[in-house]
């Protein structure tokens, strides 16, 4: 084999893996949150983003697996890349206002209960 196939190897191996375990991700937020996530927007960003992460690997896939090209494919791409920054700025836009208004919480130990983070000193405006 040479350096090429290994790469093309390589690349079919991190697709299928990335691809199928952002699918399964989504698939387990989704069940142990009973379908409550979905309510969220801040959880929502979540399943999104990795929504996202499928498609872009689903693209990859069928390009190295059935030489699937030509401006569909490239533009697919684009458009999803495209859309990761406005979900994620929309998430630090909602992550702070959850933090100002004291919603999101500082993790806790389940057996004694005492806070696993320090509290933080400055409030975000």
């Amino acid at each position: 084999m040479t350096g090429q196939d290994w790469l093309v190897l390589v690349l079919k191996i991190g697709t299928i893996w990335a691809g199928l375990a952002a699918l399964l991700w989504i698939l387990d937020y989704l069940w142990l949150s009973s379908g409550m996530a979905w309510r969220s927007w801040l959880m929502r960003t979540y399943l999104i983003t990795a929504g996202f992460i499928v498609v872009l690997m689903l693209v990859t896939a069928l390009s190295l697996f059935f030489r699937f090209a030509g401006n569909g494919p490239t533009w697919l791409d684009a458009a999803v890349i495209a859309m990761i920054g406005p979900v994620l700025t929309w998430r630090i836009y909602l992550q702070r206002r959850l933090f100002r208004i004291g919603h999101l919480m500082h993790p806790k130990c389940p057996h004694c209960g005492q806070e696993l983070a320090p509290p933080h000193s400055r409030r975000w405006s």
